[in-house]
């Protein structure tokens, strides 16, 4: 497992190996120890505590120990169900570093108390954490610590216990700190009338990285999928999709920093609503620094307002460039100057695939419409593909809007595996090149290794939106190992296509 830092700043990566063999021993629960907590007690640095399925009621501390306590079947059939009102689920705040891991629970059943406290630095992966309730941070609650949370599903935790508060019904982050928020599905969290934030609150919060996450159907009372108050030094919320947020200001995002410049970089907000400004996006520059938004989608709800710049304790606007701010029926911006064909910005319908479908079609406006030196860029898409793509077949290579790069041509297998097969006997396969773009695609050669044929998708002209299928022979005539490649060279950005091709033969 590779778990990437935060980016600008440092785009080191740290090596974790939860269970590898440098583990000095596994302890397993119940075989070897009767609960989680024993499993723990008896662990020591570099151990691994493997649990069985099934359900634990009990309340759990790291204590300061640098063990992976992880499920052998994973969280739909291993939990950790609160056994203690007012005690957390599961506590790290003894000095606890990264390879600290939980991972693999559902985490469920706090009532009074978030699922897990953390002040200190595990890594949280792969959970689901769901069902808590408490004031501030009822998923999880971050204290001035610097977590790894990736790839887990904080879903359907509310702020129901105290008035006011934070907010963060998915995930509250408060104090110094540089905590991670990496890959995970936020939904579905509720964060009452806590000042800011229904799935994600930044309070105070130090430097967090929120990178790659779906935020999605949370509530709050400012800033459905993310609040950002009394903030921060400089957080980083890049290549994230939220999308049916809803609260009274800001339906997405409700950024009010004291400090600080909170940075958007390729985001896609997508119809979030707002009660009260109708607005998607509300974002407020702080005293000293102005809010940065680069290469993000912003789409109101018809009849609602884009991205609405607020004025509270300053007159510094945010930088906005390069953006597509649309409001079907709507406007685009408010409490601002309309930035519609300033500094790369438009106004254009993305034109998303479909409505469970993110990625654009071809001939978005959004397409190489991005600023290549936006700050934070991440080399590679949510999708993996990498992050720079040239989209349209231009001169040059230019990022698009929003959180996928735009790839003009799709082979639908990168790998054919022919097995092994008798001298001068055949076995075809098949593989579909599509063409996404809105216009034409013209395909030059392909070349293909020894001992395969390859037919269809032939040189010339192949309509906009449409496929072809190539059929792959393989024909050895000697004895031996056959790999390879076939390539496709045609005028489209991401031209030469390839696809990987083994097989023997004796």
């Amino acid at each position: 497992m590779k778990v990437c830092s935060r980016l600008a700043a440092f785009f080191a990566c740290v090596s974790l190996f939860a269970g590898s063999a440098t583990a000095s021993k596994v302890i397993h629960v119940p075989a070897d120890q009767p609960t989680i907590q024993a499993g723990i007690s008896a662990a020591s640095n570099g151990d691994t505590v493997l649990v069985a399925p099934g359900t634990y009621n009990e309340n759990i501390n790291f204590n300061g120990k640098a063990i992976t306590v992880e499920s052998s079947s994973g969280p739909s059939v291993t939990v950790i169900a609160n056994k203690t009102a007012e005690t957390t689920g599961a506590t790290f705040d003894d000095g606890e570093g990264p390879t600290s891991v939980l991972q693999g629970f559902t985490m469920t059943g706090a009532v009074g108390t978030t699922g897990i406290f953390i002040s200190s630095s595990p890594t949280i992966l792969d959970n689901t954490i769901s069902g808590n309730h408490e004031c501030d941070g009822a998923g999880i609650f971050v204290s001035a610590g610097s977590p790894i949370i990736e790839g887990n599903t904080i879903s359907d935790n509310f702020h129901d216990q105290c008035s006011g508060g934070v907010g963060g019904g998915g995930i509250a982050i408060e104090g110094q700190g540089s905590a991670q928020v990496i890959g995970n599905v936020i939904s579905g969290n509720n964060g009452g009338n806590g000042f800011a934030g229904g799935g994600i609150s930044l309070w105070a919060a130090g430097t967090p990285l929120i990178m790659n996450n779906i935020v999605r159907n949370n509530i709050g009372f400012q800033g459905g999928g993310l609040g950002i108050s009394a903030c921060c030094e400089n957080p980083i919320i890049v290549q994230n999709i939220f999308i049916g947020n809803s609260a009274g200001t800001g339906g997405a995002i409700y950024s009010f920093p004291n400090s600080g410049a909170p940075v958007f970089v390729n985001n896609s907000f997508v119809y979030n609503t707002s009660g009260n400004d109708s607005s998607a996006v509300y974002t407020n520059s702080s005293i000293d620094e102005p809010t940065l938004l680069y290469n993000n989608i912003i789409v109101a709800m018809s009849g609602q307002i884009a991205l609405v710049c607020g004025d509270f304790n300053t007159t510094t606007l945010p930088v906005i460039i390069s953006n597509d701010v649309f409001a079907p029926e709507g406007t685009p911006y408010g409490g601002c100057t309309d930035q519609t064909g300033i500094n790369g910005n438009i106004s254009a319908d993305p034109q998303f695939i479909s409505s469970t479908n993110r990625h654009v079609k071809g001939g978005s406006a959004t397409i190489d419409a991005g600023d290549n030196a936006a700050p934070d860029l991440p080399a590679t898409d949510l999708a993996g593909n990498p992050r720079i793509l040239n989209g349209n077949g231009g001169s040059t290579a230019v990022v698009d809007m929003g959180v996928y790069e735009f790839v003009p041509v799709t082979l639908t297998a990168m790998t054919l595996s022919f097995g092994a097969h008798a001298v001068g006997t055949a076995n075809t396969k098949t593989v579909t090149l599509t063409n996404a773009q809105a216009k034409p695609l013209n395909i030059f050669s392909k070349s293909v290794p020894v001992g395969y044929e390859v037919s269809g998708c032939p040189k010339g002209a192949l309509a906009a939106f449409s496929s072809c299928t190539m059929t792959v022979k393989f024909f050895p005539l000697t004895a031996g190992s056959f790999t390879g490649k076939v390539t496709i060279k045609d005028d489209a950005g991401n031209s030469p296509q390839t696809f990987s091709l083994s097989g023997s033969a004796d």
